[in-house]
C-alpha cells in the first residue's frame, strides 16, 4: 500500500503506522517484518511543517536515518519515512510506492 493508504488501514484497526522510537522498537518491528516482500517497509515518520514527525505529532527523540543527518526539505514526493529491512535506518521515501507496513 502506499504510505497514506496503509496509515487509513491502520486507523481503521484502531492504531497507527508503528513507530521506530527506540532500539527496542528497531528490533520488535525487524522481528515482525521477517515475511516481508520488500527491501524496505513504511514507518509512521512523516515530514510535515518543516519537522519529521510521528504520525501521532511526536517529536524525534531516537535516530536512525541513513545519512548522519536527517533529510532536511526533502522533494514532495519524498516526504514518507521508511524502515530500511536490510541495513535497519530510515530513509525519505516516495509516499505513492506499494510497501509493506505495520501497525502498533
Amino acid at each position: 500500500m502506499t504510505w497514506e493508504e496503509a496509515m487509513m488501514q491502520c486507523h481503521h484497526q484502531q492504531s497507527n503506522l508503528v513507530s521506530v522510537d527506540s532500539e527496542s522498537a528497531l528490533t520488535k518491528t525487524l522481528q515482525a517484518s521477517r515475511e516481508a516482500q520488500t527491501d524496505r517497509m513504511w514507518i509512521g515518520l512523516r515530514y510535515l511543517a518543516d519537522n519529521w514527525l510521528w504520525e501521532k505529532g511526536n517529536k524525534m527523540k531516537y535516530k536512525a536515518w541513513s545519512q548522519s543527518k536527517e533529510p532536511e526539505c526533502p522533494a514532495w514526493s519524498h516526504r514518507c519515512g521508511v524502515l530500511s529491512l536490510q541495513d535497519h535506518h530510515w530513509d525519505s521515501w516516495d509516499c505513492l510506492d506499494k510497501l509493506y507496513f505495520a501497525c502498533n
